[in-house]
């Protein structure tokens, strides 16, 4: 089986089935029927990606990995920065009395730490992978 636009997009389509059966089983409650769409998705992922590497791998020259280093960075950064900014608003709105939502403290600190987790994991698999001569 080969990797074509018609596969991806049934797999985007998968992806997005299931998550919205996951978000409708949370918002009522229903946890079990959530964990068994978990678990079908990831089954099913397997399964397609199993069946994926059977094929011959296709080689990456310098340029490819330049380029994915490269749309990594920009990744990072461009999600690192604006999500840091607002989470740093959302902390400091907690205690605003226009502002009728207390959640906000929550998401600010959430969005900070998962910056944080997303930073510290970039540094130590980048510091891997130079000592490893990648």
């Amino acid at each position: 089986m080969k990797l074509t636009k018609k596969l991806f997009i049934y797999r985007i389509l998968l992806v997005a089935i299931f998550a919205a059966i996951m978000g409708i089983s949370i918002n009522t409650k229903n946890y079990i029927l959530s964990i068994i769409a978990f678990i079908t998705l990831l089954l099913t992922s397997i399964i397609i990606n199993t069946k994926l590497k059977k094929q011959p791998e296709a080689t990456a020259d310098e340029r490819d990995w330049k380029i994915g280093g490269k749309s990594a960075f920009w990744t990072i950064r461009i999600f690192s920065i604006p999500a840091a900014l607002l989470g740093f608003v959302f902390v400091m709105m907690k205690d605003e009395p226009l502002i009728q939502q207390n959640h906000l403290d929550i998401i600010g600190q959430t969005l900070s730490f998962s910056v944080c987790a997303i930073l510290l994991s970039y540094s130590i698999i980048f510091r891997i992978l130079r000592n490893k001569g990648e």
